[in-house]
């Protein structure tokens, strides 16, 4: 199972093949996870709310992995973790990384606070997946 963290989805609209295209190939080769975070992220940063609620549409097919009161708590003790170890990642990652744990689930990423969390599996390239 791979979560997509929302570099890779702002990376696929910037790219010029289109966000959804990217997505329903990525789809057809892997299981594929959202979380609340991801969602919040990449669907607040859309002007166009057809768009965005195409995307909406799109998630609604994809393994939701639900961030309920052990995912924020998880998310705070590694955040405690690595500060205490002199590292700093930002909140959002933190629950990402939380919710990827607990489905199991790769993060297929660009941004490399992921590298810092021990026990994640994280994917930079999708050769990697």
């Amino acid at each position: 199972m791979v979560l997509i963290d929302s570099t890779i989805y702002i990376e696929w609209q910037r790219s010029g093949q289109g966000l959804t295209s990217n997505l329903h190939y990525f789809t057809e080769c892997h299981e594929v996870a959202v979380c609340g975070m991801v969602c919040c992220e990449v669907g607040s940063g859309f002007r166009d709310a057809a768009f965005r609620q195409c995307l909406n549409a799109i998630w609604q097919t994809l393994i939701y992995i639900p961030t309920d009161k052990l995912i924020w708590e998880e998310g705070e003790e590694l955040l405690w973790s690595l500060e205490r170890q002199g590292k700093r990642i930002p909140l959002p990652d933190a629950i990402i990384a939380s919710c990827a744990r607990r489905a199991d689930a790769t993060v297929y990423t660009r941004d490399g606070h992921f590298d810092l969390i021990p026990g994640l599996r994280v994917a930079h390239r999708i050769e990697d997946l």
